[in-house]
């Protein structure tokens, strides 16, 4: 109700042009407008990513690994027409210390992130965190991380330990040719039991 009280208190609409305002104030008032319609698009047209239960990172990832986050690095953006950049990615560099679903290829991986998106919840790394991490391959040989904040574990080795056992469980059911409803049924409740 205020921003309706705001716009029309302060002349934003075409009538109000015709009273005489100069060009610097039509500019401010025009940039004004852009920059609110562009965050009430933002608002109306975020989309979130459903929430992802472990089983299904475990089943969705294409890699799983423990690392440590030892670098970031902010990509340089193209900036087409002089255009201000206002989504920027970075990248992270991960050591792995212990690989629980697929092949990384080397003892280095490198994470493309965007940490200024608002929707879906980004996946955000912090340099010298130890993460748990489902990923997806890219093109170009770096990686995403699966379902963005669902698919990172801030975490350390403790509850590693209980996180990976519970990986290499559901791996093994999932390797099985007949999975019966109570092997999952007694995995769930070891995950929430945490043991």
């Amino acid at each position: 109700m205020q921003v309706i009280k705001y716009f029309l208190t302060t002349g934003l609409f075409p009538q109000a042009w015709s009273r005489g305002m100069n060009m610097k104030k039509k500019k401010l008032k025009i940039i004004s407008i852009s920059i609110l319609i562009f965050c009430v698009q933002q608002i109306l047209f975020a989309y979130a990513t459903s929430p992802r239960p472990l089983r299904k990172l475990i089943i969705e990832s294409e890699l799983i690994v423990y690392a440590e986050v030892v670098c970031i690095e902010t990509e340089k953006a193209e900036n087409k027409n002089n255009a201000p950049v206002v989504f920027s990615h970075k990248k992270a560099t991960l050591r792995i210390n212990e690989i629980l679903k697929g092949k990384a290829g080397a003892k280095s991986i490198k994470v493309i992130f965007q940490p200024n998106m608002v929707s879906p919840l980004p996946a955000i790394y912090e340099k010298g965190s130890s993460v748990l991490v489902f990923l997806d391959k890219n093109e170009d040989g770096t990686y995403t991380t699966h379902a963005e904040a669902y698919g990172l574990k801030n975490i350390d080795a403790t509850d590693f330990q209980i996180y990976k056992a519970r990986i290499l469980e559901m791996e093994k059911i999932l390797s099985q040719k007949n999975i019966s409803d109570k092997q999952i049924t007694d995995w769930l409740f070891c995950v929430l039991l945490k043991k």
